[in-house]
């Protein structure tokens, strides 16, 4: 008798066959539920997660929104924009204005502005306001440039921040930043 046939042989492989196959059935069946379950789970986050970006970026464009128009809430800016150069405290009005603009969204770096009626480009960053008498707005700006059909108003789109022409430049603005500015 080969000693494969033995009872005792064959009671031990019973034995590992009675154990191991309800083992490996629930381990399996474990491992499809847990999978189901994370893959359910890592949906609902990433829904969740969605929402939340699109929340927070429709915010963020509101504030960008918000501080652009802040102009227009200051009855007194488009009438020191007139006044300046000569009247330091519309001046002074007009760089707190454009300093609220650019304090209100954390990511706006710089902001440029030109009054044609004044001849005047201010650029606000941070922590020095510069300003220069200019017959035209800076022409390496998409809407400096002269001639065409050029709107009184604009908002350029992110870009590289740069010194729009100003010859004294603090050394935040020479440092190459990509983030968006008002212009």
């Amino acid at each position: 008798m080969s000693k494969y046939y033995s009872i005792r042989t064959k009671l031990i492989a019973f034995m590992l066959i009675a154990t191991t196959l309800p083992l490996l059935a629930s381990i399996s069946m474990t491992f499809i539920q847990t999978k189901t379950a994370l893959r359910e789970q890592a949906v609902e986050e990433n829904k969740r997660l969605i929402y939340q970006a699109s929340t927070n970026l429709n915010n963020y464009v509101d504030n960008v929104a918000r501080a652009s128009l802040a102009v227009y809430n200051d009855p007194n800016f488009l009438r020191n924009l007139a006044k300046i150069p000569g009247d330091y405290r519309a001046v002074a009005e007009v760089y707190t204005t454009l300093q609220t603009i650019r304090a209100a969204v954390p990511d706006v770096f710089q902001l440029y502005l030109h009054s044609f009626a004044a001849n005047q480009s201010t650029l606000i960053t941070n922590p020095f306001p510069k300003r220069e008498e200019r017959k035209q707005a800076y022409s390496g700006s998409l809407h400096g440039k002269t001639g065409g059909d050029s709107p009184d108003i604009w908002v350029e789109s992110a870009h590289m921040s740069h010194t729009y022409g100003f010859k004294a430049a603090s050394p935040m603005t020479l440092k190459e930043r990509s983030l968006p500015c008002i212009g």
